[in-house]
C-alpha cells in the first residue's frame, strides 16, 4: 500500500487490488485556503499530524505489514511503537532533511525546526530497523547533534530524481523561483537587473509560493526598481498547475545567501522539481552540496555576485537546450543499488 501526502491531501498512491480501505482521499486544505493561510499554521500542523498518527495506526493494526516505510517522521514514530507490540516487523526511516539550524527564523519555526523536529527523528532513528540518509551530511548533523550514533542501520541513498512527462519543447522566456521566501532567498539580487533581461530577451521572473513576510520586502523593493511588468506571482500550485508554469521556465534559481540553514545537509526540493523539468539552475555555495553537483555535471552554474548572475541567465538563455541534455544525462546517469536490495539483506 502506497499512501502519498501533499498540502492538498492525503491519497492512496497505489493498493493491491484484494485490499479495501474505508477513505481513497482525505482533504487537508484546497488550493484558495492554502493561498490565505500559511503553511506553518498550528491548527493545519496539528490536524495534519493527527490524520498521520491515525493512518499509520490503522494500517498497522490492520493489516500487519511485513515493512513499513515512512518519509514521514510522525508515521514512522507511529509504526515504531506498532513494531513494539508485533504490529509491524520492520520499520524504516528515510531521512531526506536535516532542519536544525541557526538561521532566522520566527518563534513557531524554531520551536518546530530546533526542538520537535530533532525529537521526533531521534525517535525515527532507535524505533527504526534501518535508517536511510538522502545525504552523509544529515547523518553527520544527527551524530553531532545528539554527541553519538543513532541508527542501529544505516545507508546513504540520493534521491532518484525522474523527468516529467511530455515536457514542452517550446521557447522558454522566464526565470523561477519555487517555494518560500526567506530573508536569505537572494531574491533582491535579480530584482534590479529585470529591466535589462526584460529588454535584451522579453525575460519575466515568476515567484511561486505561499507569501511570507519577506514577500511584502521583495514586493517592495520591486515597485521601487519599477520592474511590476516583469514579475508574476503564484500562490500554491497543484502538480498539474505547477507543471504548465514551470513549461516556460529557461532558468531555476535558489540563491541562498547564508549558510546557517537547512538546505546545507540535503538537496532542496526546489531543485529536484527544477531539474525533473529539465531546468537549468543558478544556485549559490548555501545550497549545501549539491552544488558540487551542479558544477561537475553542468547542469548550470553556481555564483557568488549579482555581476555573475547577469552573465549565468545569459548563458542559459542563449544555450538552453544544452543544458537541457547535460541535466537530462545527470538523471540518467544518476543510478545506485536498488534499496530493496538493502531492505532483503536487513530481513535476512
Amino acid at each position: 500500500i502506497v499512501i502519498t501526502f501533499d498540502l492538498q491531501k492525503i491519497a492512496i498512491g497505489y493498493k493491491p487490488p484484494n485490499i479495501s480501505l474505508p477513505w481513497d482521499t482525505i482533504g487537508l486544505l484546497t488550493s484558495s485556503k492554502i493561498s490565505r493561510y500559511s503553511v506553518g499554521n498550528i491548527f493545519l500542523a496539528i490536524y495534519a499530524i493527527f490524520l498521520y498518527f491515525s493512518i499509520a495506526g490503522y494500517l498497522c493494526i490492520r493489516f500487519r505489514p511485513k515493512v513499513f516505510w515512512s518519509h514521514n517522521l510522525w508515521t514512522v514514530f507511529v509504526a515504531g511503537l506498532c513494531k513494539k507490540i508485533g504490529l509491524c516487523e520492520y520499520n524504516i526511516h528515510v531521512a531526506s532533511d536535516w532542519l536544525v539550524s541557526n538561521r532566522m527564523q520566527s518563534f513557531a519555526s524554531r520551536f518546530a525546526n530546533n526542538i520537535i523536529f530533532p525529537i521526533f527523528d531521534y525517535l525515527g532513528c532507535v524505533l527504526s530497523d534501518l535508517v536511510i540518509n538522502s545525504s552523509q551530511k544529515i547523518s553527520e548533523a544527527r551524530c553531532k547533534y545528539w554527541g553519538k550514533e543513532l541508527e542501529k542501520h544505516k545507508i546513504i541513498y540520493p534521491i532518484n530524481i525522474k523527468t516529467h512527462e511530455n515536457i514542452n519543447n517550446r521557447k522558454r522566456n522566464q526565470i523561477c523561483f519555487l517555494g518560500t521566501v526567506r530573508y536569505d532567498s537572494g531574491l533582491e539580487m535579480i530584482v534590479p537587473i529585470l529591466h535589462e533581461l526584460w529588454g535584451k530577451w522579453g525575460i519575466k521572473f515568476v515567484i511561486i509560493g505561499n507569501p511570507t513576510p519577506y514577500t511584502k520586502m521583495i514586493k517592495k523593493l520591486i515597485v521601487a526598481n519599477n520592474v511590476q511588468d516583469y514579475v508574476i506571482f503564484y500562490n500554491y500550485l497543484n502538480s498539474k498547475n505547477l507543471k504548465e508554469v514551470l513549461d516556460g521556465c529557461f532558468c531555476g534559481i535558489n540563491l541562498i545567501t547564508s549558510m546557517e540553514n537547512y538546505s546545507i545537509y540535503g538537496v532542496p526540493g526546489k531543485l529536484i522539481d527544477y531539474l525533473r523539468m529539465l531546468i537549468p539552475v543558478i544556485v549559490t555555495e548555501g545550497i549545501g552540496p549539491f552544488a558540487e553537483e551542479v558544477k561537475r555535471n553542468k547542469l548550470g552554474f553556481v555564483i557568488d555576485s549579482r555581476e555573475e548572475l547577469f552573465k549565468a541567465l545569459e548563458e542559459l538563455y542563449i544555450n538552453n537546450l544544452y543544458y537541457q541534455k547535460n541535466i537530462q544525462n545527470f538523471i540518467n546517469n544518476r543510478s545506485s543499488q536498488s534499496v530493496s536490495v538493502y531492505v532483503n539483506n536487513l530481513m535476512q
